[in-house]
């Protein structure tokens, strides 16, 4: 068997939905396709989605609301609150689609899925995830970016790339030739690597170890010594050997989280009580389920 055959053969697939929840509300409200859009948590607290336009005026993740409110105003931004309910549906619609073209799919949150790409009538894995990706908005209208290469850390890294980079149509795959090319690898911020968190990423850095390529050339049991088996799993992951098989088992979740962002500075311990007596009761419902 080719190096390239045994590629393909064991080669996973990322699909990311592109700004998931903006995607949704444009969905459902066709006006908004010509608008900044932005998404807000529970009560209105601070920016969960954004829409591309939004990206580009500087507003970033968890941004609070009421910071931010006027110049959202003055910018024309439609401001929409978040719909769970909605969101689920149409994540439930896209999994689903997902599931008919391969034998193997992990749901990894509401907007993204790993799944396999390694099934014997796939001989150009590309074409294969194009016709997926166009599917799901035919079906779903919802635009959905997908990277494909041999491991999970790598096919996170080829949607990002995907994403980014408008000549792939929203599709690529890294191949051997592209995750060996370490010049090609050293556009990717440790901090951008799947697995990396913050706290590591910065004493990588401090090491100065900034991008995949340092990350890939430094010795393993030096990575595993330093930062922890995890993290030497992550770079056999870049190196295009798996350590992460795929989850289709749904096991239970290892925590629970109840949170809420507020829309204005909680600055008394009444304002907080009636708040975290309600989420303390929605988190024990969610464990006696």
């Amino acid at each position: 068997m080719k190096t390239s055959d045994l590629i393909h053969e064991r080669s996973i697939a990322l699909a990311d939905c592109n700004n998931f929840f903006v995607s949704c509300e444009r969905r459902v409200d066709n006006d908004l396709d010509s608008r900044p859009v932005v998404v807000l948590s529970s009560n209105d607290g601070c920016v969960i989605s954004r829409s591309n336009e939004v990206k580009k005026m500087g507003v970033k993740m968890g941004d609070p609301y009421f910071k931010i409110r006027n110049m959202l105003a003055f910018n024309g931004v439609a401001i929409r609150s978040t719909n769970m309910s909605l969101y689920q549906e149409i994540s439930a619609e896209i999994m689903s689609r997902i599931k008919l073209y391969t034998d193997a799919v992990e749901i990894y949150s509401i907007d993204e899925s790993f799944f396999n790409m390694g099934i014997s009538n796939v001989k150009d894995p590309l074409s294969y995830c194009r016709m997926i990706k166009k599917d799901i908005w035919d079906k779903c209208r919802i635009p959905v970016s997908i990277g494909i290469a041999p491991t999970k850390t790598l096919s996170k890294l080829a949607t990002e790339y995907a994403k980014k980079n408008d000549e792939t149509g929203g599709v690529f795959w890294m191949d051997r030739a592209r995750y060996m090319d370490m010049g090609f690898m050293s556009q990717f911020e440790c901090a951008d690597i799947w697995g990396i968190g913050r706290k590591i990423s910065t004493k990588l850095d401090k090491s100065g170890i900034k991008t995949a390529a340092d990350f890939i050339k430094k010795d393993e049991m030096w990575v595993k010594k330093t930062f922890g088996i995890m993290s030497l799993y992550t770079s056999w992951e870049l190196k295009g050997h798996q350590a992460y098989a795929l989850d289709t088992g749904g096991r239970p979740p290892k925590s629970i989280m109840v949170s809420r962002s507020f829309g204005n500075p909680i600055t008394t311990y009444e304002e907080m009580l009636d708040p975290l007596l309600c989420f303390t009761v929605s988190a024990a419902k969610q464990l006696r389920k």
